[in-house]
């Protein structure tokens, strides 16, 4: 992902409400540990850019609901995510 970038990706977290997502930033994937949990569903969308022959896709946008109830199951209902 490129938060650098002209227009760099939207990421959202969606809570129980689907309805109503949360803008986060980059620093929000470290934060929380993303890799370490378990994620519901996602939805991804990507822009293309060709140049030269080859193509490369870039995140546009990406919305996230992460499965609490598994971290429960897993880690206990004190986990802190």
């Amino acid at each position: 992902m490129n938060f650098d970038a002209r227009v760099p990706p939207r990421i959202y977290i969606v809570g129980e409400d689907v309805s109503q997502r949360t803008l986060v930033d980059e620093t929000f994937l470290d934060e929380q540990a993303v890799d370490s949990r378990r994620i519901a569903w996602c939805n991804v969308e990507v822009n293309p850019y060709v140049r030269d022959n080859s193509c490369t896709a870039y995140l546009s946008e990406l919305t996230i609901k992460f499965d609490d109830n598994y971290a429960e199951y897993t880690y206990g209902e004190d986990a802190n995510f």
